[in-house]
C-alpha cells in the first residue's frame, strides 16, 4: 500500500481493542457522534469504517464513501448498516458474532431471574422507603418452561444456564442443530408450541422484515396467562403497544427489556409507556456491556479490518464468503491470474460472449472458487466498468447479472500437464488458459489456437501475422519510432484447431517507455503480412487483486 489507509472509528470502542490496527500502514481517526450529513462530508477519505450500534451507515453514507473497502460492526447485529447498498458498491461488511455471546446470554439469565422475583420493582420501592414484601411474591424457576426463539450461540448459552437452574427448555429455530439441542437437553419444536407452553419467553433473533413485531397481539394471546417476556436481542421484535395492553390486562405477568425500536427510547410514546409499567424491567441496551465483551468485539472486528486492508479475507463477513487461511494462500495467486485472463480475453477477442465456462484442473479444483469467479468478472468488465466501480467477492454475482454474464464452473481434479490449470472458454469456443508458477507467478499458456508461455504484466502488444521472415523487425521499427522499447518477446505457434488454416503466428511483446498510440497499432495492422494488433495493459498497481477483495 503506497499511502496509509485511513480508518474511521465512528462509535466508542475499547482502547485496548484498537491494538490490531497499530500498524504503520494505517492512520486511525476517532470521531464519534456524527450525523449522517457529517459522516457523508468526511467518509470519502477513509478505506475502513468501524461502528457499534449508534452510527447509522445508510445508503447515502455509502454512496459518499468513494474509497471505502470495509465496514466493521463491533457486535453481532448489522441492522444499522445498509448491507444491500454496501454489497452493490462492493463494500465488505463484517461483524463480531462471538465477542458478546456470553455477555448477552448472562444478561438474559439475569433478567429472567429479575422478572421471576420482581427485583426491579423491589429495588425501586426500597429507594422510596417501601417495604413491599407481601406484594412482591415471585415464582421459582425450577420446573418452569423457558421458550427460546432463535437457537444460535446466545440462545444455546442461555439454555445451558436455564437447564442448570432446573428449567425445562424448548426452542424454535429453522436453522438449529438437532444434535446440539439434544446435547443441551433442549427440545426443538415449532413457534406455536413454544408460545403455548413457555412460562418465560426469550428472543434471540436478528431484526429483519420477517421478524419485525414477531411477538404481537396474536402471539401474546396464544401464550399461557402469567408468562414473562425477556428481550436482549433487538428492539422491534415485539409490538410494544400489544405488550403494554397484555401487561395492563394481567395476561403477561412481567417483561424485561434491554432493547427498543428507537434508542434512546425516551421520545417514543409507546416505549415510555411500556417502561413506566410497574411490572416492566428496562435496561439501556446493556447486552454487550461488559469490559470483557467490549474488548472482545473490538479486537475481533479490528483484526478483520486489518486483514482486509492487508489483502486477506476476513473470518466473519456478512456479505462475502468466508475462506480459510490455508485455502486463501492457494487462491491468492490464481485471483491475479484469472483477472488478467479475463482482461486478455476481452482485449484479444474483442467481444464478450453471453456465457463462459471456467474450468479448474488439478489441485486448484479443490479450493473454494468464489474469489476466482469474482476475479474473472472483474477482468472481463474492467475495460467497460464505470469509473471507480469495484468488482470483488462482495458484488461479483450482482455485477455479472447486471452485465448479462453467465459463468458455468467445472472442476477437473485429475492431473494435468500442469499441477493446476485454469481455462476460460467462451460460448463461441474461444479459449485462454493459464497456470501459476512459484518462480514467475501467473503465466498464460494458450490464446485461442496458439500455444504460448508469457507472464501477463505491464503493457503487452499482441500481433497476429503471417509466419514469415521480417515480421518482428517491422513491429520493432514502428515501436522504436514511437520511442517504445521491447523488453521481452514470445512467438506463439498455432497448435490447436483446424490444421489447414493459413500459417500464422502470434507475436507477444512486452513494451515499456510509454503508451502505445492507436495510430501505431493501425500502422502495424496495415503492414503487409500483419493480420491484427491490440494492446493489453495489466496495471502493476493491481498485482494484488485481493487489495480490492
Amino acid at each position: 500500500m503506497a499511502t496509509k489507509a485511513k480508518i474511521l472509528i465512528a462509535d466508542p470502542l475499547s482502547e485496548s481493542g484498537l491494538s490490531p490496527l497499530s500498524d504503520p500502514k494505517f492512520t486511525i481517526d476517532i470521531k464519534t457522534g456524527l450525523s449522517e450529513a457529517q459522516l457523508c462530508d468526511i467518509i470519502g477519505d477513509y478505506a475502513a469504517l468501524v461502528v457499534r450500534s449508534e452510527t447509522k451507515v445508510t445508503a447515502k453514507v455509502l454512496a459518499c464513501a468513494k474509497n471505502l473497502k470495509i465496514v466493521g460492526r463491533a457486535g453481532v447485529g448489522v441492522d444499522n448498516i445498509d448491507v444491500n447498498a454496501a454489497t452493490k458498491l462492493g463494500i465488505m461488511v463484517v461483524n463480531s458474532p462471538d465477542g458478546n455471546v456470553i455477555a448477552a446470554a448472562e444478561l438474559t439469565l439475569a433478567l429472567i431471574l429479575a422478572a421471576a422475583r420482581n427485583i426491579g420493582r423491589a429495588s425501586h420501592g426500597m429507594k422510596e422507603s417501601k417495604w413491599e414484601r407481601k406484594q412482591l411474591v415471585g415464582v421459582q424457576l425450577k420446573g418452569k418452561v423457558l421458550g427460546i426463539v432463535g437457537f444460535g450461540k446466545v440462545g444455546q448459552h442461555v439454555a445451558r444456564g436455564a437447564v442448570g437452574m432446573g428449567m425445562k427448555v424448548i426452542a424454535t429455530d429453522p436453522y438449529a442443530s438437532a444434535s446440539i439441542a439434544s446435547r443441551l437437553s433442549v427440545k426443538l419444536t415449532t413457534l406455536k408450541e413454544v408460545l403455548e407452553t413457555a412460562d418465560f419467553l426469550t428472543l434471540h433473533t436478528p431484526l429483519l422484515p420477517s421478524t419485525k413485531n414477531m411477538i404481537n397481539s396474536q402471539q401474546l394471546a396464544a401464550m399461557k396467562s402469567g408468562h414473562s417476556i425477556i428481550n436482549v436481542a433487538r428492539g422491534g421484535l415485539i409490538d410494544e403497544d400489544a405488550l403494554l395492553k397484555s401487561l395492563q390486562e394481567g395476561h403477561t405477568r412481567s417483561a424485561a427489556l434491554d432493547v427498543f425500536p428507537q434508542e434512546p427510547p425516551f421520545k417514543s410514546a409507546s416505549s415510555v409507556a411500556l417502561m413506566a409499567h410497574k411490572n416492566v424491567i428496562s435496561t439501556p441496551h446493556l447486552g454487550a456491556s461488559t469490559a470483557e465483551a467490549q474488548h472482545a468485539v473490538a479486537v475481533d472486528v479490528t483484526e478483520q479490518i486489518r486483514d482486509v486492508l492487508l489483502n486477506q479475507l476476513p473470518r466473519s463477513a456478512v456479505n462475502a464468503p468466508t475462506i480459510s487461511t490455508s485455502d486463501l494462500e492457494k487462491i491468492n495467486p490464481y485471483t491475479q491470474l484469472i483477472e488478467k485472463m479475463g482482461q486478455l480475453y476481452t482485449a484479444h477477442f474483442k467481444h464478450q460472449p453471453p456465457s463462459y465456462e471456467l474450468i479448474f484442473s488439478g489441485s486448484i479444483a479443490s479450493v473454494p472458487t468464489a474469489p476466482l469467479f469474482a476475479a474473472l468478472i472483474n477482468g472481463l468488465t474492467k475495460s467497460i466498468s464505470a469509473r471507480g466501480t469495484t468488482v470483488n467477492v462482495v458484488n461479483a454475482k450482482l455485477v455479472a447479472k447486471e452485465r448479462g454474464i453467465v459463468v458455468q464452473e467445472r472442476k477437473v481434479p485429475e492431473d494435468t500437464t500442469y499441477s493446476s490449470l485454469v481455462t476460460i472458454k467462451g460460448a463461441n469456443g474461444d479459449i485462454i488458459q493459464g497456470f501459476c508458477s512459484e518462480g514467475s507467478g501467473p503465466q498464460i499458456v494458450r490464446i485461442g489456437d496458439f500455444e504460448t508461455n508469457f507472464v501477463p504484466q505491464g503493457t503487452v502488444l499482441i500481433a497476429r501475422n503471417f509466419d514469415r521472415p521480417g515480421m518482428i523487425g517491422v513491429v520493432g521499427r514502428i515501436l522504436g519510432g514511437e520511442g517504445l522499447n521491447i523488453k521481452n518477446m514470445t512467438v506463439a505457434a498455432r497448435k490447436y484447431g483446424n490444421g489447414e488454416k493459413e500459417g500464422d503466428a502470434l507475436m507477444i511483446l512486452g513494451v515499456d517507455g510509454g503508451k502505445v498510440r492507436e495510430g501505431a497499432l493501425r500502422e502495424i495492422e496495415s503492414t503487409n503480412g500483419m493480420l491484427s494488433a491490440q494492446v493489453v495493459s495489466f496495471d502493476p498497481s493491481e498485482e494484488k487483486v485481493l487489495a480490492k477483495l
